[in-house]
């Protein structure tokens, strides 16, 4: 199914998009540069992803990999393989591109298909910001997806409880003992889905970064160090026995 103009479920950045009107005539790679960079990736685990939309007229020349998966930034990378450079048994350094949308895909084409890329361009697929885009669906199976596309987003904290609020207090320790006990990531506080689930189960609790919560994990490793600290010294002497299991 195709859809035209900007869709919810597409997942890439519109400032992303804007770069159809960059100068590629300037600092232009050769193919097997911009291949090495390509591989940089290559050590990097792909998976497919649902509902992953492309404008429907790179579908002609690009078929859809995967995304790089990894950190949050790692993950807005999409890799794609020109059909062209497939076809022609050409290598697949060359033909694999990796790059967040769109710049690297239009600059493979330019380098290594001009008469394709002049095509898109009188087109307006590619220079032409005022042109609506068409998309279409290259994720991984073409019915409707049973996952609900997410996006990274900022929390909106209005009306939520003060830091020092009995209920957000608890809250931190819980989040705390998460990341000390269950060896979470500080990052999972940031997760779509993390933040989807808290405000479901109180729309009231207030929600931080990352940082933010890295900051009350030392404050609490240092109030904890001062408690062992107390308690050691009113220890009776020769009572204190250190049990170590190799």
């Amino acid at each position: 199914m195709e859809t035209v103009g900007n869709n919810d479920d597409e997942p890439m950045s519109d400032a992303s998009i804007n770069s159809d009107d960059i100068d590629f005539n300037a600092n232009v790679e050769s193919d097997e540069k911009m291949g090495a960079q390509v591989e940089s990736h290559k050590n990097k685990q792909i998976g497919k992803r649902p509902n992953v939309k492309i404008p429907t007229w790179m579908q002609k020349y690009y078929e859809y990999e995967g995304h790089v998966e990894g950190t949050k930034t790692q993950r807005q990378t999409i890799v794609l393989t020109c059909k062209i450079c497939k076809i022609s048994n050409l290598s697949t350094k060359q033909g694999r591109i990796t790059g967040t949308p769109y710049f690297n895909f239009y600059r493979h084409l330019k380098t290594a298909h001009q008469p394709d890329y002049d095509t898109e361009v009188q087109c307006g697929n590619i220079g032409d910001t005022t042109k609506p885009k068409v998309w279409s669906n290259v994720g991984t199976a073409g019915s409707i997806s049973p996952f609900v596309p997410t996006r990274w987003i900022r929390p909106n904290n209005t009306n939520a409880y003060s830091m020092n609020h009995p209920v957000q207090i608890r809250f931190i320790k819980d989040l705390i003992d998460c990341v000390c006990i269950d060896m979470l990531p500080l990052d999972f506080i940031e997760r779509p889905t993390f933040i989807k689930l808290v405000r479901n189960l109180n729309g009231r609790i207030r929600l931080f970064s990352r940082r933010t919560l890295g900051r009350r994990l030392n404050k609490c490793f240092e109030e904890f160090q001062q408690k062992i600290k107390k308690t050691m010294k009113r220890l009776e002497p020769e009572t204190l026995h250190l049990i170590l299991d190799m």
